[in-house]
């Protein structure tokens, strides 16, 4: 069974680990869909898709998980309505979708595909939100993400970026 997993990844964070390690619990491998592609460095996209596709490699790499997943950006529609055909066009064949966005729960369920929903991980810490917050403001946020995505920041300056970047 192939699983589908979307998201912006604005940084890829133990969150996003965690469910992807549950997925991986579920199915034998796995999309993963880098969301809102085309947007980069602004305050609430600060990295680009090449960037968050080379966070997602690094940490499964480094966790034994990245022969099992396949990472893809795609850019968004702005039309709900064709999200799912958009998503079937630019993903290759999968089973199911793990996701806990109600729209997405939605969306995929109404054309009829499996939808398994994903546990929580420390949501109230583990929030991108918070964590780019974090980064802005010059305070502690490396724990909140993979090592592998801490030292990516650093090689990229992703710090000096989004401090950089007005709110």
């Amino acid at each position: 069974m192939t699983g589908l997993f979307i998201g912006r990844f604005q940084p890829f964070h133990l969150g996003h680990l965690n469910a992807i390690k549950y997925a991986l619990s579920k199915c034998s491998s796995l999309i993963i869909l880098v969301g809102s592609a085309q947007k980069s460095r602004t305050r609430e996209n600060p990295f680009t898709a090449k960037e968050r596709m080379e966070m997602i490699s690094r940490t499964l790499k480094a966790e034994g998980l990245l022969s099992r997943c396949k990472i893809l950006p795609i850019t968004d529609i702005e039309c709900d309505g064709n999200w799912v055909s958009h998503v079937v066009k630019t993903a290759p064949k999968f089973d199911a979708l793990y996701t806990n966005n109600p729209l997405a729960i939605k969306l995929f369920s109404s054309a009829g595909f499996a939808v398994k929903k994903i546990p929580f991980f420390s949501r109230k810490s583990l929030e991108a939100t918070k964590i780019r917050k974090l980064m802005a403001e010059g305070k502690d946020w490396e724990k909140l993400v993979p090592k592998e995505v801490a030292k990516f920041i650093g090689e990229i300056n992703g710090i000096g970026r989004m401090m950089s970047l007005e709110i």
